[in-house]
């Protein structure tokens, strides 16, 4: 799921809210590498978001401080191996990460 949020984000071009098509279009990228069967329907993005979305616990910026601090655990640290994770360059990934502490 963090993966296919923090695809989500880097692929975005714009700073409004987070389509459905946005998420549809990573879920189909990331079901089309995973081995068959590896899948659970109870725990698709599109079923953890809508339960979060209910709870009222979703926020565009909390998930976006998630997927980089995500990347930045599985990169053991390394700004430039995130950066790579979420298909950013290492000044973007760095600006993003300190950049929008500050909202």
């Amino acid at each position: 799921m963090r993966n296919v949020l923090a695809a989500v984000l880097a692929a975005r071009r714009h700073d409004g809210p987070v389509l459905a098509e946005e998420i549809q279009a990573q879920l189909e990228r990331f079901r089309d590498r995973a081995a068959p069967g590896a899948g659970d329907s109870g725990r698709s993005l599109e079923g953890v978001l809508d339960r979060a979305i209910e709870e009222g616990g979703f926020s565009i910026s909390t998930l976006e401080k998630a997927a980089y601090q995500s990347a930045l655990k599985r990169a053991g640290g390394n700004l430039s191996a995130a950066a790579r994770l979420l298909g950013l360059t290492r000044p973007q990934f760095a600006y993003r990460v300190n950049g929008k502490d500050a909202d």
